[in-house]
């Protein structure tokens, strides 16, 4: 397993590198009006989640939401003929 994520918040030497023994990747995001306090990104122009599925060659691709990574992760998926699997999670009484 290893986590592609983005954060344009926190300081680029404060990223966390592992947790729990996964490798965690950062790549770069933008923020959204709409959701300013989350970062979001569609992986451009690192290409990094198609950099780690060619390394891994994974079995499986899990995205989750919200955010725009999952246009990448259905992109890979597709074109590396990969099963994907998506989820969302939020705390939705927050939103109430």
């Amino acid at each position: 397993v290893d986590v592609l994520t983005t954060d344009n918040k926190t300081p680029p030497d404060e990223l966390p590198k592992e947790r729990f023994g996964y490798d965690i990747h950062h790549t770069q995001g933008f923020t959204f009006p709409l959701y300013n306090h989350i970062t979001l990104t569609v992986d451009l122009p690192e290409i990094k989640g198609a950099k780690i599925i060619e390394k891994l060659k994974p079995d499986l691709i899990h995205v989750t939401s919200p955010g725009f990574m999952l246009y990448a992760a259905m992109f890979y998926a597709r074109v590396m003929r990969i099963p994907l699997v998506m989820s969302y999670h939020t705390h939705l009484p927050s939103y109430g």
